[in-house]
Parts: C-alpha cells; sequence; structure tokens
C-alpha cells in the first residue's frame, strides 16, 4: 500500500443554474494517488459539470515538509460552502 498525501485539487463546475461561465473551487484532499484525489475533490463540491482543472501533490511548503496524522474526531474541519447551489 502506497503513502497517503495531501494534495490541492482545482475544480471548475456552474454554481448557478443557467449560468453562462463556470466557477472554480480548490479543495484539498488526502489520498493514495492522483487518481483517488480527482475523485474524492469531486465529491466536496456540489456543483453541476465539475471538472478537474488541476492537481498537486502538496509534500513540503515553503520549507516545511507535511506529515500526515491521523483525527482522532476523523472527520473535516472546514464544512464545504454549497449555499451558491441551485
Amino acid at each position: 500500500m502506497g503513502e497517503q498525501n495531501v494534495w490541492a485539487v482545482f475544480l471548475g463546475g456552474k454554481i448557478r443554474k443557467g449560468a453562462l461561465v463556470e466557477d472554480h473551487e480548490l479543495v484539498f484532499v488526502v489520498a493514495l494517488d492522483e487518481i483517488a484525489a480527482r475523485k474524492q475533490a469531486k465529491l466536496k463540491w456540489a456543483a453541476e459539470e465539475v471538472h478537474v482543472d488541476g492537481t498537486q501533490c502538496l509534500r513540503v511548503i515553503d520549507g516545511y515538509q507535511i506529515r500526515l496524522e491521523e483525527s482522532l474526531s476523523g472527520g473535516d474541519d472546514i464544512p464545504v460552502d454549497n449555499r451558491y447551489t441551485a
């Protein structure tokens, strides 16, 4: 089994019915690989026609190494904002 990493996933999609242009959302997920990260990220945004515009595996930021430690609470601390979903 591989190593879990933090992934930044840039999503595109329509959050307003009948919108002419798409909106974007940056979400973070923990996944084994890019394919899994893309699938998980799409589940975090309730928009229409959701697609992935880009991904980045985050291991080091500004000289600081990222290490994952499982949370005792088990869930996300930051809820996804879906107030614009029609």
